[in-house]
């Protein structure tokens, strides 16, 4: 089988930072003579030949195009070049695949909020004047029971009886917002709380902080963590303080810019002003169109930031080739060439694609990446359409429900299979439902198995000829 290199999935499902690169980024070149192009996609702008064997070194992946191409960096006669090959030009490449993967599945703050646990009734510290009575304990078990089984989303309802002063509600409603991404909310639900319990209460120290880091508010963020961690060392939230105290070091960006409905921090020696205007009406476009079709609960203003690669790279710890991540925020690398294109405006729909359903619970990852390709305006390209034939044709043709979880220990060629096969379920879901059924099935998630058995019959019957 033809190996199909995946760049699509950028970003996590939620918060992804401090992910150190794991791919050391060198390759070798697969054929003699190999072009190494200025241009991708274009075989006239050949500038130098490489040779079968040589090392080079992967700066970064433009995707999308029907020729995919890799930008490397290779040394030439004694002078160092920089350039493009197409795809399958390099060989050596289950390691940066299965770094990629990695990193995308990364859920550093998300990981932080799970992280705790609800006091039983005897130790909460909360005033005596507010008991918990049999049904409100039995909510509290009901939530608990929801985010356990990846259902953030029904946590508020169930929580809908208890007051805000309730110190477990507050925790159980601010871990299913931030484990949707939805800071605002979770701040909102700690608050009361906040002023006569916080002092000497990690766990809600804590899940200030990563409301506050989901904000952008890192100042804030780092002393409600220090102050949790003085208290209680939870792993979780020292390795997101050691973040914010990396992108804070790396942080250049000085400049901002409003869209509708998001903010976007920028540095301004990158990028122009103009061109940050510009970009910021590119988003504000792409926000609108996948809004409408998804309808994204954005109650407060996301944050958007965009740095040059280098200073991305430092301050989210990704690896060479990541072009956009989504921790809660949505970060975008300028490519080298300091051109906002079709990449970026491309890389930004596919983040926001993710936000937007993190919002609304919690979803299985061939539905985040289906979708996350589709609106981003990949399609399947004739050699995925052939893997996915051939593997129906001999009865190895997953089912969707198999690609329900994380995808981070899938080898190369499973991952390839996976990212196309998910693409080719949402292209059909479209068809089938359009934005308006589409939308209906994101607000009754219990419908999900049977329209995932209905797609896999209908996969079926796509590639079985």
């Amino acid at each position: 089988m033809t190996k199909i290199l995946q760049f699509l999935c950028l970003a996590a499902l939620a918060a992804a930072l401090l992910v150190a690169p794991l791919f050391s980024g060198e390759l070798a070149v697969a054929a003699d003579e190999t072009p190494l192009l200025a241009e991708c996609g274009d075989a006239s702008s050949a500038i130098a030949k490489l040779p079968e064997g040589q090392r080079v070194r992967l700066r970064f992946v433009i995707a999308g195009a029907s020729n995919r191409c890799y930008s490397v960096a290779a040394e030439v006669e004694g002078r160092p070049m920089a350039g493009y090959v197409e795809k399958g030009a390099l060989s050596g490449l289950d390691e940066f695949e299965q770094a990629r993967r990695d990193s995308s599945v990364n859920q550093l703050a998300a990981g932080a909020a799970r992280s705790i646990r609800i006091l039983p009734p005897g130790e909460t510290p909360e005033p005596e004047a507010q008991p918990v009575n049999g049904d409100q304990q039995a909510a509290l078990q009901a939530a608990v029971q929801a985010l356990e089984q990846a259902r953030p989303q029904d946590a508020p309802r169930l929580l809908a009886a208890l007051p805000a002063q309730n110190r477990n509600a507050a925790v159980l409603r601010a871990q299913a917002y931030l484990q949707m991404t939805r800071p605002a909310d979770a701040w909102a639900a700690l608050q009361p709380v906040m002023a006569s319990q916080a002092s000497d209460d990690p766990a809600l120290l804590g899940l200030a902080g990563v409301a506050a880091f989901q904000q952008d508010r890192m100042p804030q963020a780092r002393q409600y963590l220090q102050q949790s961690l003085a208290l209680e060392y939870n792993p979780s939230f020292e390795k997101l303080h050691r973040t914010i105290e990396v992108e804070e070091s790396s942080n250049q960006s000085d400049e901002a810019t409003y869209g509708s409905r998001f903010v976007m921090r920028y540095e301004g020696e990158a990028l122009p002003q103009e061109a940050a205007r510009s970009l910021a009406k590119s988003f504000d476009s792409e926000i609108l169109r996948i809004s409408r079709r998804l309808q994204c609960p954005l109650n407060d203003r996301m944050v958007v930031i965009v740095q040059t690669r280098d200073n991305y790279r430092r301050a989210t710890g990704a690896a060479e080739w990541s072009g956009g991540r989504y921790d809660g925020r949505i970060h975008i690398a300028v490519p080298p060439s300091g051109q906002i294109d079709e990449y970026v405006r491309s890389t930004f729909a596919h983040e926001f694609v993710h936000a937007c359903l993190a919002r609304k619970g919690s979803w299985p990852a061939w539905l985040h990446e289906g979708l996350a390709q589709q609106m981003s305006g990949r399609r399947l390209e004739p050699e995925e359409r052939q893997a996915l034939t051939a593997l129906q044709q001999a009865g190895r043709l997953p089912t969707l429900a198999q690609l329900g979880g994380g995808w981070a220990r899938l080898g190369d060629r499973e991952a390839a299979v996976a990212y196309a096969l998910a693409l080719a379920a949402a292209q059909i879901l479209q068809q089938d439902l359009q934005d308006y059924g589409l939308r209906e099935l994101l607000h009754q998630p219990g419908r999900l198995p049977d329209v995932q058995q209905q797609l896999d019959k209908k996969l079926q019957a796509a590639f079985s000829r």
